[in-house]
């Protein structure tokens, strides 16, 4: 029996939920502090908000599919930025105070979505408001530079949550469900990715 891909993307909801309100409860168990605090804002942003706007786009997403292309891009734009800054803000006030966090792989691939995140946010400011960078740039070169970059945040934020499991904090509060959040969190980024990622390779070739 084939799975529908509508089945898949509800599946998928229920993923990023149980993900990001079991992790939001242990946090507010722990009420926010240090790790806490940044485990928190980045399941937020990078998990959740960041999903989600990859999702609006897709023919599968039943939360969207009746909408206006016009207001699922609006909401797209709100939810990454708004997941994008979670997960910056998350970064920082970790990374900050702790001189040597960008030495795991962890810390590298937060850094790294990070870097890509502003980036993105730069290309498409100065696509909207810059007259040199649209004479330099051709829209369809923006428009790739665009998906590439949202692709590649999404991957490397999904992949720094994913390798966040197996940090001291985790291990301190969380290792009796080390299976399940990775499991779920590998599940995520794959369903996820493979509807935008399909679409940005049709526009390709």
């Amino acid at each position: 029996m084939v799975i529908s891909s509508y089945t898949w993307n509800l599946a998928n909801q229920c993923f990023i939920l149980a993900v990001t309100i079991c992790m939001s409860v242990k946090c507010a168990e722990l009420k926010f502090q240090k790790t806490a605090t940044h485990a928190f804002l980045c399941t937020l942003g990078f998990v959740f908000l960041s999903a989600e706007g990859m999702m609006v786009h897709c023919n599968n997403n039943w939360l969207t599919r009746s909408l206006h292309p016009d207001t699922k891009t609006t909401l797209y734009f709100y939810l990454q930025l708004m997941g994008g800054l979670l997960g910056v803000a998350g970064t920082l006030q970790k990374s900050i105070p702790k001189e040597n966090h960008f030495r795991s792989w962890h810390g590298k691939l937060g850094l790294a979505a990070c870097v890509f995140f502003v980036i993105n946010c730069l290309s498409g400011i100065l696509s909207l408001y810059s007259c040199s960078y649209r004479q330099l740039v051709s829209p369809v070169v923006n428009d790739f530079i665009h998906n590439f970059l949202g692709l590649l945040t999404f991957f490397t934020a999904m992949l720094a949550q994913y390798t966040g499991y197996n940090t001291g904090f985790f291990r301190r509060n969380l290792k009796e469900h080390d299976k399940f959040y990775k499991y779920l969190t590998a599940t995520i980024l794959v369903i996820t990715i493979w509807e935008p990622f399909r679409i940005f390779m049709a526009k390709l070739f």
